[in-house]
């Protein structure tokens, strides 16, 4: 509370000088108001990088809307907390590793450095070399990580409101809800190696991905001990990747992705972008951190399955139905409101409806979306949300459309539901519901 209450003064500072700096040079205000500044985007993220836990979380959040929610500074500067966090000093390394292992913890390894080789916003990550040989990747959780879950996004909320970071038509309690339980089940490293192990069986059979091996053994509610695997990040081997390769890569996730949905009904739900390493020996894409991974309920994936092939086919009434069944389309909701919802999600026809590759480098289909449902102002008092069960999925859907963005790709989306047989199955339910 006093490191963002301190950093509120910092910008609220910079805030005067800047509107100092406008007045007297009459310059026109391209920021939505004078706090929201290049020096004040960089403050923020570093001092989010310094406090880790659930005020990192909730940036790499906010960064991965892009520049449709926030200022374009603050979105480029938030970048940055996908990759880099604060690191711990041995000190508290070696605290946490006395007490997850015991007193003699080295005694579990041949080796271990104490240079962590990543952190982010739970925990760092140190290589290792475990008795018999294997190189492993030690995730430690950050100390206190876990029980300051709920203060820190309270505290960090209130420095939000201040700061008028976001759009007031965001929903920031139901943003703050969604943050705190899914930072409540990522401390929990024990739940992370149980989807770990769930995930790879589901993967398993899928030529084109791998999951680090994990080590049971040596895991522990606040340690998640796996297979190490040297391998760049995906973003990072696609700027110099060949146009053909980044797109066959950015439709092999897409297919994951519905597979996830419709096949395994059971989602990776995080979609930061360090969490997909490219080994370029196999070709492979490495997938990482399954704390936020969480099962498909059936009435979930058939909702999604309808909505996603009326939207394929323009199908305005059976989106309608869909949307209703989902609680966003009521008897009651203004007439307008709902055709603007309609309209809105049939923009995504353009993605799935044409039988040709979308170029998603080039689009800006995300912001047409965005300043269409600027209408939707008018009855915010009439909105209804989706079942927060819904939220974790939209924001896996929107990351997936932002990494074939940030890849560069051109997929056929519309020959990909054929390819995977989703389109098929819509004249299956057309046929059981005649």
């Amino acid at each position: 509370m006093l490191q963002l209450g301190a950093t509120a003064s910092r910008m609220a500072a910079g805030g005067i000088a800047e509107k100092t700096r406008r007045l007297a040079e009459r310059a026109e205000e391209h920021l939505p108001n004078s706090l929201l500044t290049r020096k004040n985007a960089a403050l923020l993220a570093d001092k989010l990088s310094r406090l880790r836990g659930a005020a990192m979380k909730l940036g790499q959040m906010l960064s991965l809307e892009g520049d449709n929610l926030l200022p374009a500074e603050f979105a480029r500067a938030l970048e940055a907390l996908q990759a880099n966090a604060d690191r711990m000093p041995q000190a508290q390394v070696e605290e946490v590793l006395r007490r997850e292992y015991g007193n003699d913890w080295s005694s579990r390894f041949r080796h271990f450095d104490f240079a962590p080789i990543a952190s982010a916003s739970i925990g760092q990550v140190h290589r290792a070399t475990s008795l018999d040989g294997s190189e492993l990747a030690l995730k430690l959780q950050y100390p206190g990580v876990a029980e300051s879950v709920d203060s820190d996004v309270d505290n960090l909320m209130l420095l939000i409101k201040m700061t008028r970071l976001v759009p007031q038509e965001l929903d920031l309690e139901e943003l703050s809800f969604e943050v705190k339980r899914q930072l409540r089940e990522e401390v929990d490293y024990e739940l992370e190696l149980s989807n770990l192990l769930a995930y790879t069986e589901h993967v398993r059979p899928r030529a084109g991905f791998r999951l680090p091996r994990a080590f049971p053994e040596l895991s522990t509610r606040r340690i998640l001990a796996t297979e190490l695997v040297l391998a760049p990040p995906l973003l990072e081997w696609s700027q110099a990747a060949p146009l053909v390769e980044r797109n066959a890569v950015g439709k092999r996730l897409l297919a994951l992705l519905l597979a996830e949905l419709f096949e395994f009904r059971f989602m990776q739900t995080d979609p930061n972008p360090g969490n997909y390493l490219f080994d370029r020996s196999s070709g492979d894409v490495v997938l990482l951190d399954f704390g936020a991974a969480r099962a498909v309920p059936e009435p979930v994936s058939n909702l999604y399955r309808r909505a996603l092939l009326a939207v394929t086919q323009g199908d305005r009434a059976e989106l309608c139905e869909a949307f209703t069944d989902l609680g966003v389309i009521y008897p009651a909701l203004d007439p307008e409101a709902r055709d603007i919802l309609l309209d809105g999600a049939l923009f995504l026809t353009e993605v799935l409806g044409q039988d040709a590759p979308f170029d998603f480098s080039t689009t800006d289909l995300s912001h047409r979306m965005h300043t269409h449902g600027r209408q939707l102002r008018r009855f915010r008092n009439q909105l209804r949300p989706p079942p927060l069960s819904y939220l974790f999925f939209q924001r896996k859907l929107g990351g997936a459309f932002l990494m074939s963005r940030k890849l560069g790709a051109s997929i056929n989306c519309h020959r990909l539901l054929y390819e995977t047989g989703l389109l098929d199955a819509r004249q299956t339910v057309q046929s059981a519901v005649k």
